[in-house]
């Protein structure tokens, strides 16, 4: 990270630098220009009487006239030939055209102007220099201004850089398994959107671990009894005296096999929706008929249990949800209500305000209001439950319907019901 940060500082450093160059190299051209321009213009006129008064001059006198001119001005006066070599071709087709020009040589700018043959050259100079800063003051100018970039690019990275060292602090203990580390956003108060969507990961990936290492471990423990029935129910097969004991051992075996079915569907589907965001296709659901395609199946599993299910019909409520999730969920609550029933299950539904509340209650014992928040998590069984002749399950039922109703913005409740049992509330916004 700190050969990153030196990095970038060397190259802002640098493009400044080069930026300051260029703009120098511009600025003095231009300047040049500029001031040829105004020589040629302030002096042109001088040149053009001191070309005249050589243009009268007898061969013979051109040095004395030269001498007595020279006196005039404040820089030398003298004449050149037009093939000397101290004009680029510019330079001599310009001095053809009888132009004034200026003309730079060892002893610094010069102006000249032709004579009337075309082939001696009359120049005033060397000339003044301008006045410009010295090269001490343009390097003592670049070093403040290099300076007070530095600070001010050290002042605007350094958040920038503390940020990247948390993430980077950060990263490297989740790679060394502290799935726990997270980015502080006190630390980097300039980058808390930053930190939010790295924790937002991190939490992410840690529920994704966590899922798999909790399947894993419910993988291996619940098959095991199933495994087992159809492992002891082999080895009777081989061992039945009848048809009719023969055929029983295979119902065993088949009921077992049912049992894996669904642990693995119950699996699965609680993996899916953990880790996938799937979007939802909402859709306007009757809740009479929902329930009443339920009714028929349950109705077959569990003939003791009575179903009053009259106030749904008579409301005919409106749920707008997926249809799939909305299934899901009345099916696991209703099943679950089924299973831990002693005569009956009521299932009703009001609109509230800003959504619609879905109760199911049953006449059982109930759930003990210490275990509530724990059976809404995953693979979480009440001891009634673990007990090997109880009711089936991995503890995902109810985590199944939270996940569901949790990503409809709706919400779940647990409670004791008037009729001596459990009350599962879900509530489901318009």
């Amino acid at each position: 990270m700190t050969r990153l940060f030196i990095r970038f500082y060397l190259g802002v450093l640098f493009i400044l630098i080069t930026a300051w160059f260029v703009q120098l190299t511009v600025v003095r051209q231009r300047s040049d220009e500029r001031n040829e321009g105004v020589v040629e213009r302030a002096l042109g006129g001088g040149l053009r009487m001191v070309r005249e008064q050589l243009d009268q001059t007898p061969p013979g006198e051109m040095d004395a006239a030269l001498q007595a001119i020279g006196q005039e001005f404040a820089y030398p006066v003298q004449t050149l030939d037009i093939d000397s070599g101290a004009f680029s071709n510019d330079e001599r087709a310009r001095l053809q055209q009888f132009d004034e020009i200026v003309f730079y040589s060892h002893n610094g700018a010069n102006v000249a102007t032709p004579l009337s043959n075309k082939q001696q050259i009359v120049s005033l100079g060397p000339l003044p220099s301008f006045v410009g800063p010295s090269q001490t003051d343009v390097i003592v100018g670049l070093g403040v201004i290099l300076s007070l970039a530095a600070l001010a690019i050290a002042v605007l990275l350094r958040p920038v850089a503390r940020q990247l060292r948390e993430v980077e602090r950060t990263a490297t203990a989740i790679a060394e398994g502290n799935l726990s580390a997270r980015i502080d956003p006190q630390r980097v108060p300039k980058g808390k959107h930053l930190a939010h969507a790295f924790n937002s990961m991190a939490d992410r990936m840690e529920a994704l671990l966590r899922t798999q290492r909790e399947l894993l471990q419910a993988v291996s423990h619940e098959f095991r009894t199933p495994l087992a029935r159809i492992r002891f129910a082999i080895d009777l097969i081989g061992t039945a005296k009848t048809d009719e004991e023969r055929r029983l051992r295979l119902e065993t075996v088949d009921a077992a096999t049912e049992e894996l079915d669904q642990l693995v569907e119950e699996l699965l589907s609680y993996v899916r929706m953990e880790t996938t965001e799937s979007p939802l296709e909402l859709q306007s659901n009757t809740l009479s008929e929902a329930v009443e395609t339920l009714m028929e199946r349950q109705a077959t599993l569990f003939p003791g249990i009575e179903f009053d299910v009259d106030q749904l019909k008579q409301n005919n409520i409106v749920v707008r949800a997926d249809a799939s999730g909305l299934q899901r969920v009345l099916g696991n609550l209703v099943d679950n209500a089924c299973r831990f029933a002693k005569h009956r299950v009521r299932i009703r539904a009001t609109r509230e305000e800003g959504g619609i509340a879905i109760d199911i209650e049953d006449d059982g014992d109930g759930i003990p209001e210490a275990d509530r928040p724990r059976v809404l998590q995953p693979f979480v069984r009440l001891d009634k439950q673990n007990d090997p002749g109880d009711h089936r399950g991995v503890g995902l039922g109810l985590a199944l319907v939270n996940r569901i109703v949790t990503s409809h913005d709706g919400e779940i409740q647990i409670d004791t019901s008037d009729l001596g049992g459990c009350r599962i509330r879900t509530t489901w916004p318009d």
